[in-house]
């Protein structure tokens, strides 16, 4: 019999088998090629919202608020462009881009046409940097529940979800797929994944939790996830959930019979979660270092993604250094990468009380740091674009 062209199209992705998952003001640029050094072989871009998508194009001063939060300016970070520097430091900007493929944009909507439309400007305008476009029919958040995307448009309205995909699909050439939630009763879920196979999805995530496991906890329901990709054998299942270690990632391949497995706070709690060559994780102040070398190549959209990936390891610290946490949760002051950088060489002192320590040298004050938020040209040196 021949192979399904979905299984000879995610040949062409290169058969992935660890992929990071799209992940609001996460899952940018310098997160995911952080990440593909470390054993990650297929990446999403963070959750756009279709709407504000379309109107970065033919508006963009009416997104400048919402895409801080919101992140439609996906141009900045999917497509190669020269950090303003040197001339050798931009050919090797551009070489290192072409590691961040295979990527698929990820969208969220619940109106047909605009789906339909952000699709096809995806194609036009990113169409040679991305390898797919993804539907969003996952998100839990109260977000989306007010919004009618993510799984609350899938259990209310399956139909409009599977319309829409179809829709994509017969007008745009890049293979589209999604990423779904499971329900309860698992006959409903096969059926629902059966409705997106029929559409033509290329393939489905499958995140083993239900819309009211909002916080990435509980139960994850390998069964149901291994009861999809027994009904589907015609194309790629990716599984998700819970993974926090490569062991859990190969028991989910073994136990589901899944093409590959996604994960997502896994990756931003360990960088090295699929390192084959690593057992433990990373020290934290190791693996934020290593962050911010490569965010320092590759400037997020917005300063709020550099905020958020070191928020993830260092938030805790807030009973005990109430400053220091204010400066790196809250404060508008910090606008730049290099402010960051010294606020972490500050924060790994103070943690670890080591006066030796080579990071003790020339150290700045908290009050020095915020006063490198009035040096306008490192702002634009630094992270390229702000909303």
């Amino acid at each position: 019999m021949a192979q399904d062209p979905r299984w000879q199209n995610w040949e062409r992705l290169g058969s992935p088998r660890y992929v990071c998952a799209p992940m609001v003001l996460q899952s940018e640029r310098a997160f995911r090629v952080t990440v593909r050094r470390r054993g990650v072989d297929m990446c999403f871009t963070p959750m756009v919202h279709a709407d504000l998508f379309l109107r970065s194009f033919t508006d963009p001063s009416t997104v400048a608020h919402d895409a801080y939060s919101h992140f439609a300016n996906v141009c900045h970070d999917v497509k190669p462009w020269p950090p303003q520097k040197s001339e050798s430091t931009t050919a090797g900007h551009l070489v290192k881009c072409e590691h961040d493929r295979p990527l698929i944009l990820q969208f969220c909507s619940s109106s047909i046409g605009e789906f339909v439309a952000a699709c096809t400007l995806a194609e036009a305008e990113l169409g040679t940097h991305i390898d797919g476009i993804d539907l969003n029919l996952g998100c839990p958040q109260k977000s989306a529940d007010r919004g009618g995307f993510g799984v609350f448009l899938a259990m209310r309205h399956p139909e409009r979800a599977t319309a829409l995909l179809s829709a994509a699909i017969q007008r745009v050439k890049l293979p589209v797929s999604a990423k779904i939630r499971v329900w309860d009763d698992v006959d409903r879920t096969v059926d629902f994944a059966r409705s997106l196979a029929a559409a033509g999805v290329s393939f489905i995530t499958v995140h083993g939790r239900t819309a009211t496991q909002r916080h990435h906890s509980g139960r994850v329901r390998v069964d149901t996830i291994a009861a999809i990709a027994a009904a589907l054998p015609e194309l790629p299942i990716v599984g998700n959930g819970g993974i926090t270690s490569r062991a859990d990632a190969e028991g989910m391949i073994a136990g589901t019979g899944c093409a590959a497995v996604m994960a997502a706070t896994g990756l931003l709690v360990d960088i090295n979660l699929f390192d084959e060559a690593t057992k433990e994780p990373l020290d934290p102040f190791v693996q934020c270092a290593h962050y911010m070398s490569v965010a320092r190549d590759y400037p997020p959209p917005t300063i709020r993604f550099i905020r958020d990936h070191l928020h993830e390891h260092f938030g805790w610290i807030k009973p005990q250094h109430p400053d220091l946490y204010s400066m790196l949760s809250r404060n508008q002051a910090m606008r730049s990468h290099r402010q960051f950088a010294e606020l972490m060489r500050l924060v790994e002192h103070r943690l670890t009380g080591d006066a030796s320590n080579t990071m003790s040298d020339g150290l700045l004050t908290l009050r020095q740091i915020k006063d490198l938020g009035k040096d306008t040209e490192e702002e634009e040196e630094g992270v390229g674009v702000y909303f």
